[in-house]
């Protein structure tokens, strides 16, 4: 009896063995290695794991990685590892093989905890209840702006920034809580490394670490009624990692992408002389070919613009300094409009123990600058350029002081009527000599150079 059991427990022993190897011979294997992209590395600990299954596996030191006992069939492969975007392949698996799967995963990178500036301190963004966006440094730099407002323009949602003109260093508008009032300031209340009430066009925007914009009442609640409008934060650069030196710079131009469409001179005198009320005075040949001048040609211009920053920066122990010098440089489209601010930037911080830190921030800005500006009817403005009329020639009138009132013929009379005075404007009212905006540059369009006389102050530089 007990030979009986023995032989019975062999057999059993027998027939598992057999079908275990039978299970393992149906089966395949998948192996590889993963690398990164970029450098070619192996990278460990990678999870790669078989979709729809429990099949996974972990890469080691070297990068490889091997999952076995995988039943013959199609499958989607996948490798994840934090800080790099996933990896997906598909494979065949057949019976009693090895399949070969390398992954190459792209580095990628991942926002962990961030904190935020909240008026009284930092606090974790997860943590966070209020309204508040933050704009990096990195995205300011990806932006080459003059201003560092500007560099808020559609990164902050429902944030408005409204440009006023199209002049260098022109100030912008921007609006976080809507129009509160119609006779009061609705900006947004700026602080700048604490200082509360900064101007942000005195700032270089290569200084700038952050933006933190409070858009809800946790703003009033901090800064009052100054706070009513929003509050904008702005926390500059500190010096990090070992001391090293950084040069930025770029280069690069602008220009007027379109021109209107105007008459030339000869579709002017034309439809000038069809008027039945034009000025009876002003007598312009239409048989004859005229000298076409483009204003617009005359007042744009290709504008170049160049920055260039150095920077020192660094932190040894509980110490850290940054050291900044920029210079901006931008010519404007339309001439007599630039722009120069030349900044210097000191930052120092020095820790005393894990409560307390002593810092200190010095800033010295100038900012040179140019503005076309022109009269109610002055040609300095490009709108009224557009309404000079095309035979006047531009060697006869100065572009920052003409004006679209050309009907005055005073300033092409070479002999004044009697009783008037002896100069070439004496003939006409006063308003030839009694306002900036009213100069004496009225050539009309039908009248040669030969045949007029303009005023010294009219003549071109």
């Amino acid at each position: 009896m007990r030979t009986i059991r023995v032989c019975l427990i062999g057999c059993a022993a027998l027939l598992a063995a057999a079908g275990g190897a039978t299970a393992q011979d149906s089966s395949g294997a998948i192996a590889g290695v993963v690398r990164a992209r970029d450098t070619g590395t192996p990278v460990a600990r990678v999870g790669v794991s078989v979709v729809g299954t429990r099949l996974t596996a972990e890469s080691d030191g070297e990068g490889r990685y091997t999952i076995s006992a995988v039943p013959p069939g199609t499958y989607h492969l996948r490798a994840r590892l934090l800080g790099y975007a996933a990896g997906d392949t598909t494979i065949v698996v057949q019976v009693g093989q090895r399949v070969s799967a390398d992954f190459r995963l792209q580095p990628s990178a991942i926002e962990l905890n961030p904190v935020v500036a909240v008026g009284y301190g930092t606090q974790r963004k997860a943590d966070l209840t209020g309204s508040v966006s933050s704009v990096t440094g990195p995205e300011i730099a990806t932006n080459p702006v003059d201003r560092a407002d500007q560099a808020l323009a559609g990164r902050v949602p429902g944030m408005q920034v409204q440009t006023t003109n199209a002049q260098p260093g022109s100030e912008l508008r921007i609006r976080l809580r809507g129009g509160n009032s119609l006779s009061g300031d609705n900006s947004p209340l700026v602080v700048i490394d604490g200082v509360i009430g900064a101007d942000l066009s005195l700032i270089n925007p290569s200084d700038i670490e952050t933006f933190d914009v409070l858009k809800d009442a946790s703003a009033t609640a901090i800064y009052g009624a100054r706070g009513a409008n929003g509050v904008i934060l702005v926390t500059t650069k500190r010096g990090q990692g070992p001391f090293h030196f950084d040069y930025s710079t770029y280069i690069g131009a602008q220009d007027v992408s379109k021109h209107i469409a105007v008459l030339n001179a000869d579709q002017f005198a034309l439809l000038y002389m069809r008027n039945p009320n034009h000025d009876k005075s002003v007598k312009l040949d239409t048989l004859t070919h005229l000298s076409t001048t483009d204003w617009q040609d005359v007042v744009y211009r290709s504008a170049p613009i160049q920055n260039h920053q150095i920077q020192v920066s660094g932190s040894s122990g509980a110490s850290s300094l940054l050291l900044s010098a920029n210079w901006f440089d931008q010519q404007g489209v339309l001439l007599g409009s630039d722009l120069t601010r030349g900044s210097l930037r000191f930052n120092l911080d020095q820790g005393l123990g894990a409560r307390f830190r002593l810092g200190t921030r010095v800033t010295y800005t100038r900012t040179v600058g140019s503005q076309a500006r022109g009269c109610r009817h002055s040609a300095s403005r490009p709108r009224s350029r557009c309404a000079i009329p095309p035979a006047t020639s531009a060697a006869r009138s100065c572009p920052a002081r003409t004006t679209t009132r050309w009907r005055s013929l005073s300033c092409a009379r070479t002999t004044p009527p009697p009783g008037t005075g002896s100069g070439p404007c004496s003939g006409n009212t006063t308003r030839c000599r009694a306002s900036p905006c009213e100069p004496a540059c009225r050539t009309p369009p039908a009248m040669s150079s030969s045949s007029s006389t303009s005023p010294a102050s009219c003549r071109p530089p």
